[in-house]
């Protein structure tokens, strides 16, 4: 059972990779004619408003039978906060990256996540230290080094700097859904998630001066939906799988989103650029190898 529950996941989470790129992938296409904060709405509010339509019909009937258990008695509001607002601190970065620089390479940087995930696990003796993952983490950072050392075609400073912060912010993001696990539905964690985000991103948005058209509404529809299954499918096979063998899936979904800039937005790689690139997932791969062997 055990077993099956851990194959379960993993396929889940390769189909979560695909729904990822197929929206950022979307995202990145928008970004041409869209504004961030409407980009970023329809990633958090289109999720935010299918999610509470769920939520209030699985109140309603839990009501009208009476059942108990649908929320946790003590919620860590504290830490689903948390992760709402690095969530959607990630997301701002990670999609102004994508505004200003190529699709391929700001993914490959904002994958980076999956090393503070597991640096921030040694920091909280969550995890130990090994010497094969202490030197995926040195090859990856190398990597990263060659990577930033190369401007190439269509290369920004400033996207490659905001995929970084934003891989940062997703390591926060990935480290805290182990714990909400424990005591949260993935139901409430994605909800809390993508609400509070589009709560905070109410300010910042704007609907002047948009032409409305059905090809917009199904754009924005599908960027929200696709985000949504991605979020939900990975939260959930968190419980079934280590932090960090979960965390490795992102490494399929930047292969396949370097694939995608290639062939959707004309993106081409430099022979460093690649080196850096070849770095950083072996060194990943390093790091999420010796976890999956222990586990």
């Amino acid at each position: 059972m055990r077993y099956k529950a851990y194959t379960a996941a993993i396929i889940g989470l390769i189909f979560s990779q695909f729904f990822y790129v197929l929206a950022h992938s979307l995202v990145k296409f928008g970004n041409a004619f869209l504004s961030l904060p409407l980009l970023l709405m329809a990633r958090f509010g289109v999720s935010a408003i299918i999610l509470i339509a769920i939520q209030l019909f699985v109140w309603g009937r839990a009501r009208l039978t009476q059942n108990v258990g649908v929320l946790p008695s003590s919620p860590n509001i504290k830490l689903l906060l948390f992760r709402a607002i690095m969530g959607l601190s990630a997301m701002s970065f990670y999609f102004y990256a994508l505004r200003i620089g190529p699709l391929g390479r700001g993914n490959l940087i904002f994958s980076l996540g999956v090393l503070w995930t597991y640096l921030f696990a040694v920091i909280g003796k969550q995890e130990k230290p090994t010497w094969l993952r202490s030197l995926g983490f040195l090859v990856a950072l190398l990597g990263l080094g060659v990577l930033f050392s190369v401007r190439g075609a269509g290369g920004h400073i400033y996207a490659d700097l905001a995929a970084l912060i934003g891989s940062v912010c997703s390591g926060f993001v990935m480290i805290t859904i182990k714990a909400l696990r424990r005591e949260h539905t993935s139901r409430m964690i994605v909800t809390w998630f993508y609400g509070v985000g589009a709560v905070l991103l109410i300010p910042f948005f704007s609907l002047q001066g948009i032409v409305w058209t059905w090809p917009l509404v199904f754009l924005i529809l599908v960027i929200g939906v696709a985000g949504l299954l991605a979020q939900w499918i990975m939260t959930a096979s968190f419980k079934s799988v280590p932090g960090s063998v979960a965390s490795s899936m992102n490494l399929l979904g930047t292969s396949l989103m370097m694939i995608s800039g290639v062939v959707f937005f004309s993106e081409s790689f430099q022979a460093l650029e690649l080196l850096g690139a070849i770095g950083i997932m072996m060194g990943l791969v390093g790091i999420v190898w010796h976890k999956r062997t222990e586990s």
